[in-house]
């Protein structure tokens, strides 16, 4: 009996063994996505190619191989066309460091496989993003990057390593193939999928559901040489050495001899969780002033927001943005002093001469004849002696923000503080969109959608800041000021020392007014009767003037009445908000009017 029991004891203790040998081997691999990341991500860029073309949006976020290629015509089946042997390679401006995700809704119609998503790219220029797409065998793919493309009976996916570019027959490459999911009919059909990049891991999923993880190591430098390609069950499917994935890299869309449609795409960066940058004051803001310089030219509205020095017309627009080309067109200063807060977005670039060039906000130019301060440097190289300053360095690599002293020619002392280019992106001299927002002691700076640069403005004397803090998007400092002249409102410019400098467009906001202003004690109101919208001007006394106006603050029309009056304005108004003013000589009345 004793014999027995000492039997089963043992049974037990060997099969415990053996089972803690098996959960300590299986824990050694993690679940698919349990150890990834608790990250927020915000939208870097975001397209569909199904509805208007938005030229602005695509060339901002990628570079074509054939350069200015892609139009509405390429949208016109709901999709991006990628056609072979045409228009088959876009890839990113950007450099992308990790974390981020792209996303990518495409299909495969005709042709082969040979096209896809390349992650990790470094396509510096028109010449090398043919490794993009370049099989080195075939058939094949790409030779640069990480690529993912379907095999031609769609029921896998090749992800595909290559090593040192050496050729396009000699060029080293690992293939790992992985099989569709069990839900999905075909990987040719049309699909999403969407990369999350971390580093040393590399999370894939399609249509929403876990595909593929890609483990990198054998880091060396700045470039992974090895690693694991699993499944989503955690099977491996493959392990590769000797290759050369890059730690940050370019996106790219490619085909090889496909026809592959991209119906649209999307680039998420990571949110930095630094809470000084998520103290800004919770403002509600409205669009003042917009316009594009790639469609037919408005001077309207151009002439009612800016004045220039040289004047601009049809013929500066004709390239698909507003050219400032040195010595004469150079300059473009509001008509308005804004005051905080406010917001500046512009979307610009720089192809030609060098970088003394960009946005200048805090500026007192009354006058053509003090324009000059706007972009007059102080001493080459240099760029303005007047207000706040926002232009990059020769080498792109970083931003100069610069502040001045009290004008005095030749002499107006300054001072400028570089900060380097955000992580991710290629060079501040490509195009890109330079937002910012300007609340009075903090002016916050975003770059391509990323926090960049943050101001803190300090010694205030009457309406002068004098001293003040610029850090970078990790509150990191970059350097500090005194004894300069900021003033707490001032115009908003463009400008240009000697370089070829390019607007594609610019946006002014301002704070929402909410529903109605007043700075008296009474109000009118508004509201539709018929085909009519009624202004009733009961409360106010004495002769009042009654105007409309759109969002860019152009004028539409201007009406006298009486104080306890109703008026009605023609519903001739399209779809939109307006500001309704009534000004009379004792007080300021303002509405806002939504028409649906």
């Amino acid at each position: 009996m004793k014999k027995i029991n000492s039997f089963k004891k043992m049974k037990a203790i060997c099969l415990a063994i053996g089972l803690l040998t098996i959960i300590s081997a299986n824990a050694e691999v993690p679940a698919f996505d349990s150890d990834k990341p608790v990250t927020t991500f915000s939208t870097n860029y975001t397209q569909l190619f199904n509805t208007t073309w938005v030229g602005t949006s695509f060339y901002g976020q990628w570079d074509a191989m054939e350069p200015s290629v892609f139009g509405a015509s390429d949208i016109a089946s709901g999709y991006l066309q990628f056609v072979w042997p045409s228009k088959r390679i876009i890839y990113s401006k950007s450099v992308y460091a990790t974390p981020y995700t792209f996303t990518a809704d495409i299909d495969y119609t005709g042709g082969s496989s040979r096209a896809g998503v390349v992650i990790r790219a470094y396509a510096t220029n028109i010449t090398n993003s043919e490794f993009l797409q370049e099989p080195p065998t075939d058939p094949g793919f790409n030779r640069e990057g990480i690529a993912f493309y379907p095999t031609d009976d769609g029921a896998s996916m090749n992800v595909q390593f290559s090593a040192v570019e050496s050729g396009r027959t000699t060029t080293t490459v690992s293939k790992i193939v992985v099989p569709k999911l069990a839900t999905t009919t075909s990987l040719r059909e049309r699909g999403t999928i969407t990369i999350e990049d971390f580093g040393t891991t590399i999370y894939v999923y399609y249509n929403g559901a876990r595909f593929i993880r890609i483990d990198l190591g054998g880091k060396i430098g700045s470039v992974y040489t090895s690693g694991t390609v699993y499944d989503a069950d955690m099977v491996s499917k493959g392990t590769f050495t000797g290759m050369e994935v890059l730690a940050s890299g370019k996106v790219a869309v490619a085909q090889r001899d496909a026809t592959l449609k991209l119906y649209g795409a999307t680039l998420k960066t990571v949110v930095p969780a630094n809470t000084t940058w998520d103290n800004r004051p919770a403002t509600t803001f409205t669009t003042q002033y917009s316009q594009a310089f790639n469609a037919v030219w408005d001077g309207a509205t151009f002439d009612n927001q800016w004045n220039s020095v040289d004047g601009f017309g049809a013929s500066d627009i004709t390239s698909g943005y507003l050219q400032f080309v040195w010595p004469s067109k150079r300059i473009i200063y509001s008509k308005t002093s804004y005051s905080t807060p406010y917001s500046l977005i512009a979307d610009i670039d720089y192809t030609g001469g060098s970088s003394r060039a960009g946005v200048v906000l805090r500026a007192v130019a009354t006058n053509a004849a003090n324009t000059d301060y706007i972009q007059q440097p102080l001493s080459d190289p240099g760029f303005n002696q007047e207000g706040i300053a926002f232009y990059t360095t020769d080498d792109g690599a970083s931003m100069n923000v610069q502040f001045s002293g009290v004008a005095n020619g030749a002499l107006t002392p300054i001072t400028k503080i570089v900060v380097p280019k955000p992580a991710g992106v290629a060079s501040l001299r490509d195009r890109g969109v330079l937002k910012i927002e300007d609340y009075g002691t903090s002016i916050y700076v975003f770059y391509n959608g990323s926090p960049y640069i943050r101001i803190d403005l300090g010694d205030k004397i009457g309406n002068t800041y004098t001293s003040g803090t610029v850090y970078d998007a990790s509150m990191n400092v970059k350097g500090t000021f005194s004894g300069m002249e900021v003033e707490t409102v001032g115009k908003v410019a463009v400008a240009q020392r000697d370089a070829a400098f390019r607007l594609y467009s610019v946006e002014i906001k301002i704070k929402d007014l909410g529903t109605s202003l007043i700075t008296g004690s009474s109000q009118f109101k508004t509201y539709q009767a018929g085909s009519g919208i009624v202004v009733d001007l009961n409360g106010l006394n004495g002769q009042q003037t009654v105007s409309v106006f759109d969002v860019q603050g152009r004028g539409l029309l201007t009406r006298l009445a009486k104080g306890g009056e109703k008026i009605t304005i023609s519903n001739a108004l399209k779809t939109g908000v307006y500001l309704i003013k009534v000004q009379g000589s004792e007080k300021t009345v303002a509405t806002k009017l939504i028409i649906k």
